[in-house]
């Protein structure tokens, strides 16, 4: 693709910087093992073990978002305020 044409079928490009916004939960988990392995090494067993786990989590944190629908947060935000707003059309 040249500099200057969109995308077929109405896809936006996304630069590298953007992309790892959005996996920034696999940077923080990809980080997490490298700083475990060392742990290993230097004999912090438990110190790598809690590392590890924490990377773990934070890999399920990018599944999660990555599954989940992109607009979930948004509808959400609406929902509160219309709810709020009939609130205080109640009273």
């Amino acid at each position: 693709m040249r500099e200057g044409e969109r995308p077929a079928g109405g896809e936006r490009a996304v630069s590298f910087s953007a992309r790892v916004f959005e996996a920034r939960w696999s940077v923080v988990a990809g980080l997490c093992l490298l700083v475990a392995a060392a742990l290993l090494l230097f004999g912090r067993m438990d110190a790598a073990f809690v590392v590890a786990t924490i990377g773990a989590v934070a890999w399920f944190w990018n599944e999660r978002n990555r599954l989940r629908p992109p607009g979930i947060e948004a509808e959400e935000k609406f929902r509160d305020e219309e709810e709020e707003l009939e609130d205080r059309d109640d009273e």
